[in-house]
């Protein structure tokens, strides 16, 4: 599905140029559930921008297939069209319109990607996510751990055949963890979670380490706990 290779990526500052990501290689495949795990700064949320087309690296290929074919950083349309059919996100800070209601947001996402009839129906999501109660609340008015469903909510509508999630559980409660991420395992093929909380690692397949700007397969017991594990 995705493949980046020798990726490397730096922030400069009047003073210096700070390395995050080097030479970082990685392949998305179907059916690949993901965690990358490190510390705050580490680039874990750098990596994700990539994957989703928001940020273009200094150097290295981005290839999405099969047939694998590189995608044009320079392209802003090429990046958005890669957004718009392939990749379903939840960014860090949400991103949501905050001043129209719960319903609407997700009902104008389902508009702009011109779905009759999205799989879950918006309805269901809204219940499975424990929203129900505030379809019609403007997002100004909600919580963060509510906004952050809400979010999530609006990746799933798409059914994308790829998720990227940056901390989804950062600021829910225990309940509220374990119903989102058994719903991503439920709903989701295909996904990518950063997070510095091992416990995600519990509905993934591969988890990596993020240190020195290069990934580090996880292969310790560790690394996998169980759903139940979730605290």
């Amino acid at each position: 599905m995705i493949r980046l290779t020798d990726i490397s990526k730096s922030f400069s500052t009047i003073t210096r140029t700070k390395p995050v990501l080097t030479h970082l290689s990685l392949t998305i495949s179907e059916g690949d559930r993901i965690l990358i795990m490190g510390e705050s700064g580490c680039g874990k949320t750098t990596l994700l921008n990539i994957l989703a087309g928001l940020l273009a690296p200094d150097s290295g290929s981005f290839e999405v297939g099969p047939p694998f074919q590189a995608i044009d950083y320079t392209n802003e349309q090429e990046r958005a069209a890669l957004r718009y059919n392939f990749i379903g996100l939840v960014p860090q800070n949400f991103c949501l319109i905050e001043h129209i209601t719960v319903a609407e947001n997700l009902y104008l996402a389902q508009k702009i990607r011109k779905m009759e009839s999205p799989s879950p129906p918006i309805p269901s999501l809204l219940q499975q996510l424990n929203l129900d109660n505030i379809t019609h609340e403007k997002v100004k008015h909600l919580s963060m751990g509510q906004k952050q469903r809400v979010s999530i909510a609006r990746a799933m509508i798409m059914s994308p055949p790829l998720l990227l999630a940056d901390e989804p559980t950062s600021a829910l409660d225990e309940e509220n963890s374990r119903i989102v991420l058994t719903l991503i395992a439920k709903l989701c093929k295909t996904f990518v979670l950063i997070s510095h909380d091992s416990r995600l690692a519990s509905i993934c397949n591969r988890v990596y380490h993020l240190n020195h700007g290069k990934l580090l397969p996880c292969h310790s017991e560790n690394c996998f706990p169980t759903l139940t594990d979730l605290k």
